[in-house]
């Protein structure tokens, strides 16, 4: 079997096959529900096809399946079709009781996360599982349709291209009479039989279908030159290789969806340059904070007070609270990563904050329902304090964390997770309340907090707390590299123009954003309705 992966382009934008592999169920539709428009009766009919399929298929254990009614046939089809339940054309629920089979030691055991949509062939990797719990409904033969009845695979559905052996989510189908099992694949991938196998699907936490529902599923049964005629079609077109002189089976159907196909390319392509476009802008975003940081957005202004004086005022009313704390050690040339203006110094982060310091978690999650909210990662964004999903913990919990207090204007840093380096600024208007293990309090002494954050957002700040992070499993920043974290200082009236400067900017970055956004909602929507215009189907007059 072969090992290949899904073809991959530069960026975001599809690729024909990649395009054809998400929409090949609805290309399917569209060429059954096109054909029955015409009305017209071929050469062959299936009447004979489907006798010759229930000869081929035992009844055994079979469900008796109810006559298709009017009522039931979602739209026209060709008249030398039929309408049939996937249990008349397939052995779905009929095979022999399962019996334990003897699977050898090094069998390859296809698995659901093994079924793609991307190749005829199937990829498979080694799966460790209770060979004991294996039966002989699990052992598949070359030309078998392999079906996953688990959501949220009930799209995945592939043709063996040999025999194998597959866990107890995919089905096994044989196909009878002749028919092609690419036909039956395709026609398992169509838009309204997944939706139709979606709203009867059973269970909680793993729905699947069941062996009932799925003999019910309605299959329309064309003849085998007619199913091979579109499959050729759809052949071709996968591996771009359409014929234009001769049509397969209708010219105006095969250009309806061609022309589908390329409309949607041209979207992709559209939005993968909207997508480039956003990327853009963030770096662009990136690079003003390094700037601001470097020192390089604002000019200086040799009359204001310079930083040290700055740093030393904090220092001295440091030294008035009474707080003991180690002392850092003084910073060597070969910390310093690059050059500030003259005005600016370097510092330790731990020199200018009162405190750095992350929270704890209430002894056996002492959550309420009111009182003061307690902050996880979860509610912790580099645009401020997201209140969803927020817990709160009572007034008495609240006194008995006072060391993991947040107030108004502190800084909070996600310290852990796949969250970390995300930092929000506490507003003005906040009372009180405290924070998780996995957020760290930052509260920095006589430094305009709005530059302080966007500090902390820089490349600079953020490499940092990536290449300081420690741990095996959960990765987390601790105290004692935030302290000695070294950082540029520049006089506080510069911080405020800084400040002002990067909102200046970035406010122009994020109206482009906004339009970017909506031109590419906009797409999306263009692609939805490009797609369901095309396969909608009217069932009057059937």
């Amino acid at each position: 079997m072969s090992r290949g992966r899904k073809p991959k382009t530069e960026n975001n934008q599809l690729s024909w096959k990649q395009l054809y592999y998400l929409n090949s169920g609805a290309y399917f539709q569209i060429i059954i529900s096109e054909l029955g428009k015409l009305n017209k009766t071929g050469e062959e009919s299936s009447v004979h096809l489907l006798k010759e399929i229930k000869k081929e298929i035992s009844n055994k254990n079979r469900l008796q399946l109810p006559k298709i009614e009017q009522k039931d046939i979602p739209y026209k089809i060709p008249n030398n079709w039929l309408w049939c339940r996937l249990g008349e054309i397939t052995d779905y629920g009929s095979s022999p009781k399962a019996e334990p089979t003897k699977i050898e030691e090094n069998t390859w055991v296809l698995d659901l996360e093994d079924i793609e949509k991307t190749t005829s062939r199937l990829l498979y990797k080694i799966r460790f599982c209770d060979r004991n719990s294996l039966s002989t409904k699990s052992v598949f033969n070359m030309g078998d349709v392999l079906y996953s009845k688990l959501r949220p695979y009930l799209d995945k559905v592939i043709v063996a291209d040999e025999d194998g052996v597959c866990t107890t989510e995919i089905l096994p189908l044989k196909c009878y009479g002749g028919i092609n099992p690419h036909y039956l694949k395709y026609t398992l991938k169509r838009v309204d039989f997944l939706k139709y196998v979606n709203s009867v699907t059973k269970g909680m936490k793993m729905p699947r279908l069941g062996t009932k529902e799925g003999q019910m599923a309605l299959i329309p049964l064309p003849p085998i030159s007619e199913q091979n005629k579109i499959l050729k079609f759809l052949s071709d077109f996968e591996n771009e290789k359409i014929e234009t002189n001769i049509p397969y089976f209708n010219y105006k159907i095969e250009r309806k969806i061609l022309e589908l196909h390329n409309s949607q390319l041209l979207a992709s392509k559209l939005s993968s340059k909207l997508a480039d476009q956003l990327t853009q802008l963030e770096n662009l975003n990136q690079a003003i904070l390094q700037e601001a940081v470097q020192g390089k957005l604002v000019p200086q202004n040799p009359n204001d007070e310079q930083a040290s004086k700055l740093l030393k005022r904090i220092k001295a009313e440091k030294a008035t609270l009474g707080k003991k704390e180690k002392p850092l050690p003084p910073i060597k040339p070969e910390e310093i990563p690059f050059n500030i203006p003259d005005g600016w110094v370097w510092c330790r982060l731990g020199e200018i904050c009162t405190k750095i310091g992350s929270g704890s978690t209430p002894k056996g999650s002492n959550y309420s329902k009111s009182g003061f909210p307690f902050f996880r990662s979860q509610n912790i964004y580099n645009e401020g304090l997201i209140y969803d999903d927020i817990t709160f913990i009572s007034d008495e919990v609240h006194k008995q964390m006072n060391g993991t207090i947040v107030y108004q204007n502190d800084i909070l840093l996600n310290i852990t997770g796949g969250s970390m380096g995300r930092c929000a600024l506490v507003p003005e208007n906040f009372n009180e309340g405290n924070v998780s293990q996995h957020v760290c309090i930052i509260r920095p002494l006589n430094v305009d907090r709005n530059f302080f954050h966007k500090i902390v957002l820089s490349p600079y700040f953020q490499k940092f707390v990536f290449s300081s992070t420690t741990g095996a499993g959960r990765e987390g920043l601790p105290k004692y590299n935030l302290e000695r974290f070294v950082i540029p200082l520049p006089p506080l009236s510069e911080q405020i123009s800084i400040v002002a400067e990067i909102e200046k900017q970035l406010a122009k970055t994020k109206q482009l954003k906004e339009q970017i956004k909506t031109n590419q909602q906009a797409t999306e929507q263009l692609l939805k309705a490009l797609l369901h215009g095309a396969f909608e189907v009217e069932k009057d007059g059937i």
